[in-house]
Formats: structure tokens, C-alpha cells, sequence
């Protein structure tokens, strides 16, 4: 798995509010997001959430809770 999905988590860790991620496949971006969280085990990422943005189908947003 890239490491990439992770960064993403840890940009979203390390912003004040969280990153928004471009994507064409929703559902399969927030698979690779949640399965990297889970093998990290960093439990500094549970305090993130993933939202599908409402307004635009092409943006997942990692925000913080």
C-alpha cells in the first residue's frame, strides 16, 4: 500500500482544520484512506474524521473532530 494514503492523514493531522483530496472514485479513495489508518494504528488519527463533501462528488475531506 503507498504510503501516500498516509500522508494524507498526517497533512490532515498537521493542518488547522484538515486537507480536502481530489479524487475520481470516491469509495475506492476512502477504502485505501481508512485501510491505511487502520495498519498505521496511530491512534493520533482517530481523532480524524473522512467526510464526503456534499456539494462536490470529486472531494473527500479529512477533517478534524
Amino acid at each position: 500500500m503507498s504510503n501516500s494514503y498516509l500522508d494524507l492523514w498526517y497533512a490532515a493531522a498537521a493542518s488547522p482544520s484538515g486537507v480536502c483530496v481530489f479524487t475520481t472514485d470516491r469509495d475506492a479513495l476512502r477504502q485505501k484512506l481508512y485501510a491505511s489508518r487502520a495498519s498505521a494504528a496511530d491512534p493520533d488519527l482517530d481523532k480524524l474524521s473522512l467526510v464526503l463533501s456534499p456539494t462536490d462528488e470529486t472531494h473527500v475531506w479529512i477533517i478534524k473532530r
